[in-house]
């Protein structure tokens, strides 16, 4: 029996195969395109203070039974929606039903006229005054504060810096702090491989959006061996699925804040 004939079927199939796998990508992509962007930071809040880009808002809650007031916010990247995702899954909506009086405190968009700022000038120039603003609406000698990434580390720099910051709990999310374990976008300015200079954009003096995108992506598990050689060769280093951060599988939000610590 010639072989040709189980041949063209097997071709024949594979054929059928590539078409319906397109078709399905059409279609999925037809339905991605007629949902609605997801709506994120849905609790209630008003803006109470401005300073340039900067914003602090605060939460609606007509019981407070909590006190000192808690002010949260991020570093210099990212979006504050972090702490508001969506109903049933948000920072914001689980503390001011908890009975807090909640402040998010927002650094707006960076600009090129950002370039010469420092930590001193974001910290001293914004969130201090910030801080101060939180106690002054509240009526409140003090904050807690919940940092989360960046913020972290910003926050700590001000404490560990400064006595007199009105601060009488500071909770950290994910702090960036143990360096021994730094992603591989980092082991290059560890070592030295890397410098400043060679991811801050001339023209503006900002480290470009495209290049914090990259920069993350390289912590994500690699989709192709490709994605996975590319941030091999930016990081200075050899990027491997088994040293990547695992990919999220679920999400969640916290039961309860303990209110008994603040």
């Amino acid at each position: 029996m010639s072989p040709i004939g189980p041949v063209v079927d097997i071709a024949r199939g594979l054929v059928r195969e590539v078409e319906r796998t397109q078709l399905r990508a059409r279609r999925g992509i037809e339905l991605i395109a007629r949902r609605p962007p997801p709506q994120v930071s849905n609790t209630p809040k008003d803006e109470v203070w401005s300073f340039g880009k900067a914003k602090l808002w605060r939460y609606r809650n007509d019981d407070v039974r909590h006190g000192p007031p808690v002010l949260m916010f991020l570093g210099l990247v990212g979006d504050s929606a972090i702490f508001d995702l969506f109903p049933g899954n948000s920072w914001a909506e689980k503390l001011v039903a908890e009975g807090f009086d909640v402040f998010l405190f927002d650094w707006g968009r960076p600009e090129a006229a950002e370039g010469e700022h420092d930590l001193g000038t974001y910290m001293d120039g914004y969130f201090v005054p910030a801080v101060d603003a939180v106690r002054r609406i509240a009526g409140a000698d003090e904050v807690s504060v919940g940092a989360y990434c960046m913020g972290s580390l910003m926050l700590t720099l001000l404490l560990g810096s400064r006595s007199n910051v009105p601060v009488r709990n500071a909770v950290l999310f994910a702090p960036p702090c143990d360096y021994d374990h730094a992603p591989g976008f980092l082991t290059g300015f560890k070592d030295g491989r890397l410098e400043t200079r060679h991811v801050v954009d001339e023209m503006t003096g900002l480290v470009p959006e495209d290049a914090v995108r990259g920069m993350f992506r390289c912590c994500s598990r690699p989709r192709t061996s490709s994605s996975t050689s590319r941030c091999g060769r930016t990081c200075g280093g050899t990027a491997t699925p088994t040293r990547t951060a695992p990919s999220i599988t679920g999400r969640g939000t916290i039961d309860r804040w303990p209110h008994h610590l603040l």
